[in-house]
C-alpha cells in the first residue's frame, strides 16, 4: 500500500484487521478512530494516507466515527530511514489537534508500528489534548520493543 502505490489493498487488509479480536476488543472501547496523519508533501507523492485508508475501512466495519483531527505540524525525515535513537528526535513537535476529543476514548490507526515512536508520540498530543485512553490498531508491527509509555 505504500510504497507500490497499491491502495487498492487498503481496503481487504482492513476486513482482515476487523476480523481480528484483540483489534475489535479494542474498537469495542473506542469512542472514534484516528488515523496517523502524513505530511502534506509525502501525501502528495504516494497520492494517499495508508493509514487513513486503513481507517475508513476499519469505521465501516466497525461502525465507529473516523476524526481527522490530529494533524502534522511539520515535515519529517522518514521515520524507516533514521536508526532507532534518532526517531523520536524526529517527530519532537511534528503533530497537533485541530479540535478538541476531552475525555473520548481514541482508537489510533498506523499501517505499520516499527519502534512505536509515532503512534507515541501521536497519542502524546492526544492526551494533551485531554483525550481518554488511547488504543493504537495497526496491520503490521515489528517485533521489537516498544516504548514504555506506549501499551498496545
Amino acid at each position: 500500500i505504500k510504497f507500490d502505490h497499491r491502495s487498492d489493498l487498503a481496503t481487504p487488509l482492513a476486513q482482515l484487521l476487523a476480523k481480528d479480536l484483540r483489534a475489535t476488543d479494542l474498537a469495542l472501547r473506542s469512542d472514534c478512530i484516528i488515523p496517523v496523519p502524513l505530511g502534506r508533501k509525502r501525501l502528495r507523492e504516494r497520492g494517499h494516507n495508508q493509514a487513513a485508508l486503513l481507517a475508513r475501512g476499519l469505521a465501516r466495519a466497525w461502525g465507529l466515527p473516523i476524526h481527522y483531527t490530529l494533524q502534522r505540524r511539520r515535515e519529517t525525515r522518514s521515520q524507516s530511514l533514521l536508526p532507532q535513537h534518532e526517531r523520536a528526535h524526529n517527530l519532537q513537535d511534528a503533530f497537533e489537534t485541530r479540535s478538541s476529543l476531552e475525555g473520548r476514548s481514541i482508537l489510533l490507526v498506523d499501517d505499520v508500528v516499527t519502534t512505536g515512536q509515532t503512534v507515541a508520540k501521536a497519542a502524546e498530543v492526544l492526551r494533551a489534548d485531554g483525550a481518554g485512553p488511547i488504543h493504537v490498531v495497526a496491520a503490521a508491527r515489528t517485533l521489537s520493543p516498544l516504548p514504555a509509555s506506549l501499551k498496545c
